[in-house]
């Protein structure tokens, strides 16, 4: 994959999941769980495209980046149970 593009489309996709949870919290509409969930995995997917591409970590093993992709997973995983526990997005 070109890295200009793979540059673009990760950046793209992280802004369209920042995005959904902006509108969803503001909208107050109880999607807010959802859209962060969204976010979460575009997020790893745009890591993982700009990783693919060579424009992250391009001196990594493949362990390294594996790591670095399954991290931020468990991290996302961890933030949206947290965030369901104390019940952060519900709406009033």
């Amino acid at each position: 994959m070109n890295k200009r593009f793979a540059n673009i489309l990760s950046l793209t996709l992280f802004f369209v999941g920042v995005m959904s949870v902006a509108i969803s919290i503001t909208q107050n509409n109880g999607y807010a769980y959802h859209a962060f969930a969204l976010c979460a995995v575009l997020s790893v997917l745009a890591d993982f495209i700009s990783i693919k591409a060579g424009n992250k970590m391009p001196t990594a093993t493949a362990g390294q980046k594996r790591f670095v992709l399954l991290f931020q997973a468990v991290v996302w995983a961890v933030g949206l149970a947290l965030i369901y526990h104390f019940k952060l997005f519900h709406p009033h």
